[in-house]
């Protein structure tokens, strides 16, 4: 069975196009799209650099701009087995994903460069001091004529700047790379958690890069993340900031937690060079050893298993062995989500550590083909968003099923269909998994808010498909209609052969669309023998006990 995706915006990579097509010459290309975090929207006329690691060292690939519909393709004469392939553009902060090439294909699909939209965009005066600030808040500050060409020449006439806050309180893949950190002297490599970061970029007319000339410092600051409570967080952290060259974050001097007038919380340090600058402390690990397995129960090898924080900010990743087997790190005494990942998705498990490894073994992740993942995430505002699917009960599809907080699994015709993880206290994820689809039909899945300040659109929130080898990401802005406190997001069609294709709704309602359920009673308006349900806004709000009155922040 093949599944399919219509009217939205693809993110991945084809497994196919990825293992397969060696190609019969040595050279290597690597090929992918540059896309909008939040929407999905292709970006053109993005800068894409390609570093990669031959023979043990880790060289420059090559450079290119994505074209009209986002994709770039670079050329090397050898395979690399380490890739980091960053990016930026108009508007856009930096970012860099780091990819395996561990087999050394020669043709790769990397999938998507997710690029988070610029908060500052505008010109600035070099000649003078520059306070630059996102509202009220000065992010960097800059002396007079601190900044030069690669060539050491002081910076002439107007300076494009663009500032870009990276928070991934809601999701840690915001951050480039893995959260991975190597120590310069002894070559170790751990883990490490953020509380926060920024992305500062200039270019001179011409659009030559501009950095800090040599002894020259600016002092940064770095908004707090919304998910840490500043009660908690440590009141001196280490900043590292990110190499795109090797792929790891670097550490590089302090900074201090510092409340502001405008009660902002900043880490504020200094700096003598300009990329993605990261507040990050290192952690200690254990070992979660666990396993995977497809539908028929038969181990799977060379599957990416991550994790995602929910008490901290950070991700790891592993990959399975041949018997299906996996050793990954995680920090200790925390909370954290793991599903793996291959040509289809698996079950997103909950995971709680202590400071002891953590054997998982006798429960597996099962890959199942077709298998949907619906992950949703948002801001610290509205405080609880929720998830809500519909779809067929039996194969006449006069009944409907409905996965919510108040039923987070239905077994439909043995198909145990699951919200894995409800969240009701700001920034998600909220997981939906169907391991396979039990009738064709139509499923629909929508966006409810609950509870807190704003609304779905101004959070922002986000919804990320997966289905089979491929990801579409949804976003309120894209949605018709006046702002209400439901977004009809998207709808699954299966077919007679089970085969599903996503369909894009972006709509905001009134009212939940009717689900059939048989009903020998009567009623005004109504079909007979048919009952017409219609939850509305306030009935869901009216019947949902599970959200407190705080905020969730993170340890």
């Amino acid at each position: 069975m093949t599944a399919m995706i219509a009217s939205a915006a693809l993110t991945g990579c084809s497994d196919s196009d990825s293992k397969s097509n060696p190609g019969n010459s040595s050279e290597f290309t690597v090929s992918g799209t540059a896309k909008n975090f939040y929407t999905g929207a292709e970006i053109d006329n993005a800068t894409v650099r390609v570093a990669g690691v031959v023979n043990g060292e880790t060289i420059e690939l090559g450079s290119t701009e994505t074209d009209a519909s986002g994709r770039f393709s670079v050329t090397y004469k050898t395979a690399p087995t380490r890739l980091i392939i960053s990016g930026e553009g108009d508007e856009y902060g930096e970012y860099s994903i780091i990819v395996n090439n561990e087999t050394q294909q020669r043709t790769l699909n990397a999938g998507d460069l997710l690029l988070q939209p610029a908060q500052f965009v505008d010109t600035i005066d070099p000649s003078i001091n520059n306070d630059i600030q996102l509202g009220t808040t000065t992010i960097v500050s800059l002396t007079a004529n601190s900044l030069v060409n690669e060539n050491g020449d002081p910076a002439e006439g107007e300076v494009a700047t663009q500032l870009t806050v990276i928070d991934p309180s809601s999701n840690p893949a915001l951050m480039p790379g893995d959260y991975q950190t190597i120590d310069g002297d002894s070559g170790d490599i751990n883990l490490i958690e953020s509380f926060g970061a920024i992305s500062a970029t200039f270019k001179d007319e011409n659009g030559n890069d501009l950095n800090l000339a040599e002894g020259q410092t600016a002092t940064i600051r770095i908004p707090l993340a919304e998910g840490i409570d500043p009660a908690t967080a440590d009141a001196t952290i280490p900043l590292f900031y990110f190499d795109e060259m090797s792929g790891y974050w670097i550490e590089e001097g302090t900074a201090t937690l510092t409340q502001l007038a405008n009660n902002e919380y900043v880490y504020e340090g200094t700096v003598s060079h300009f990329t993605v600058w990261n507040a990050d402390k290192i952690y200690e690990t254990i070992d979660i050893i666990g396993c995977v397995k497809d539908a028929e129960g038969n181990p799977v090898s060379n599957v990416d298993i991550s994790s995602q924080g929910l008490d901290y900010i950070g991700s790891s990743d592993a990959i399975s062995n041949a018997e299906g087997i996996f050793t990954l790190p995680a920090r200790m005494n925390s909370e954290l989500l793991i599903s793996a990942r291959s040509n289809s998705v698996s079950n997103t498990r909950k995971v709680i550590t202590e400071d002891t490894d953590v054997d998982l073994t006798n429960a597996c992740l099962i890959l199942q083909p077709n298998a949907v993942s619906i992950s949703l995430t948002w801001q610290e505002e509205p405080r609880d968003l929720d998830s809500h699917l519909f779809g067929p009960a039996d194969l006449e599809g006069t009944t409907q099923f409905h996965i919510s907080y108040e039923n987070e699994t239905e077994t439909v015709d043995e198909v145990v269909i699951e919200l894995d993880v409800d969240d009701t206290t700001s920034f998600g994820p909220e997981v939906i998994t169907i391991p396979k689809f039990p009738y064709p039909g139509t499923y629909q899945y929508y966006v409810h808010h609950f509870s807190g300040e704003g609304t779905i659109t101004s959070s922002p929130a986000r919804v990320e498909v997966k289905i089979g080898d491929e990801e579409v990401i949804f976003s309120p802005r894209n949605a018709t209609g006046d702002i209400t406190e439901i977004w009809a997001v998207f709808n699954i069609e299966v077919d007679e052969n089970l085969t599903p294709t996503v369909t894009a709704v972006q709509e905001y309602v009134d009212a939940v669309p009717g689900i059939g359920d048989s009903n020998e009673g009567e009623g005004e308006g109504e079909g007979e023998g048919e009952q017409v349900f219609e939850a509305t806004a306030a009935s869901f709000s009216n019947s949902k006990t599970h959200a407190p009155s705080v905020v969730r922040r993170l340890k």
